[in-house]
C-alpha cells in the first residue's frame, strides 16, 4: 500500500529532480526515464549551470543526480558546494568510472553512488532510498523497461 501512496503523492506533488551531466545523450535519457516515472526534471550540462539553477528563487529542487566526471567543476565539488549552501539536499552521484565506487566522505548528508550503466530498477531503488519513499510492487505499472546502457 505504501508504494501506491508514494505513486499517488508523486502524481499530485511531483518531486523535482535536477540532472547534471555534460553528456547530453545520457542527460536526456535519464531525464526521459524520470519523466516516465512522474518526476519533474530540470537539466544542467555543467556544475556551474546547476548551481545557478539551485540559486534561482523560483526553483525548488528535491534531489540532484550528478555525474562525477565533468569538465570544469566535477560532481563531487558540486556536492560539497551544495552541502555548504543548501544543507541536506539529497544527491545521487553517477559515474562510469570504476574508480568512483562510493560517495566521498566529506560530502556527508543524504548521498548515494550508482555506477553507469544502470537500469530503471537500480535508479528507482536509489531515489526511493534518498527520498525516504517505499519501492513496492504497486508502482510496477509506472516502470518502463529501460536500460541506461542502450
Amino acid at each position: 500500500m505504501d508504494g501506491f501512496l508514494d505513486a499517488l503523492r508523486r502524481s499530485l506533488f511531483p518531486v523535482q529532480v535536477l540532472v547534471v551531466d555534460d553528456d547530453e545523450g545520457a542527460r536526456r535519457a535519464l531525464a526521459g526515464v524520470l519523466h516516465q516515472q512522474k518526476y519533474q526534471v530540470l537539466q544542467a550540462a555543467t556544475a556551474a549551470d546547476a548551481l545557478a539553477l539551485l540559486a534561482s528563487s523560483h526553483v525548488a529542487v528535491d534531489l540532484i543526480i550528478s555525474d562525477i566526471q565533468m569538465p570544469g567543476m566535477r560532481g563531487d565539488a558540486l556536492g560539497r558546494e551544495v552541502r555548504a549552501r543548501w544543507g541536506d539536499l539529497p544527491i545521487l552521484f553517477i559515474s562510469g568510472d570504476a574508480s568512483f565506487a562510493t560517495v566521498p566522505a566529506e560530502i556527508g548528508g543524504p548521498a548515494r553512488f550508482l555506477a553507469k550503466p544502470f537500469g530503471t530498477p537500480e535508479l528507482l531503488e536509489q531515489l526511493h532510498h534518498l527520498l525516504g519513499t517505499t519501492d513496492a510492487s504497486a508502482e510496477a505499472f509506472l516502470r518502463p523497461a529501460f536500460d541506461a546502457g542502450t
